[in-house]
């Protein structure tokens, strides 16, 4: 499966230009996201908290897969997940959300 980086979000990204993406109606590969996300961390500050945003609506393509990429990623950055619809997959999101750090 390809997946395709469309655009680096910054503070110049508006709802317009995220709202011209075109969706591939395909499934969901989030673990290949979140290894895209891991490798975008270098782009960050290196004195600043990286916060890596989840947002999904359905059930991963493969769920070992994405538990795997979600460990791996929480070692270098906070990972926030956002379920969207009555299709996401909020069981697995809790096991693989982060405990907030006192």
């Amino acid at each position: 499966r390809k997946t395709k980086w469309i655009t680096h979000l910054t503070d110049g990204t508006t709802q317009k230009d995220v709202a011209g993406m075109k969706w591939f109606r395909s499934g969901t590969a989030t673990d290949m996201a979140l290894n895209l996300a891991e490798g975008e961390l270098v782009n960050g500050r290196p004195d600043a908290t990286s916060v890596v945003l989840v947002i999904t609506d359905g059930k991963p393509s493969s769920t070992r897969r994405t538990l795997r990429a979600s460990r791996k990623l929480q070692k270098k950055a906070k990972l926030v997940w956002l379920p969207i619809g009555r299709r996401a997959p909020v069981r697995l999101i809790n096991r693989m959300a982060q405990n907030p750090k006192k």
